[in-house]
């Protein structure tokens, strides 16, 4: 949501400058800004959903949850294998 609050405060930005003092390839520039930030910027998900920072968060979150389910699994298959070899060993 940020970026689209931000990407909406650059047409104003730009008029609000002091673009009559500049010189003609800076007020170009900023026309173009201008012109590109009509349209609001939105971060996407494969072109088919928008990402706002709450499911970002939640994505993040959930990808955390099972990295650390996988890796405690992991451990304890490793730790199970070596027990079984220092067993055989004793």
């Amino acid at each position: 949501m940020y970026a689209v609050i931000e990407s909406e405060g650059t047409k104003y930005a730009c008029y609000q400058s002091d673009w009559t003092t500049c010189d003609p390839t800076v007020k170009k520039m900023l026309i173009i800004i201008t012109e590109r930030s009509k349209r609001p910027l939105f971060l996407t998900a494969g072109k088919f959903s928008t990402v706002s920072l709450n499911s970002f968060t939640k994505v993040i979150n959930t990808s955390f949850s099972y990295f650390t389910l996988m890796q405690n699994l992991y451990k304890k298959h490793w730790e199970k294998k070596l027990n079984k070899i220092v067993h055989k060993i004793n």
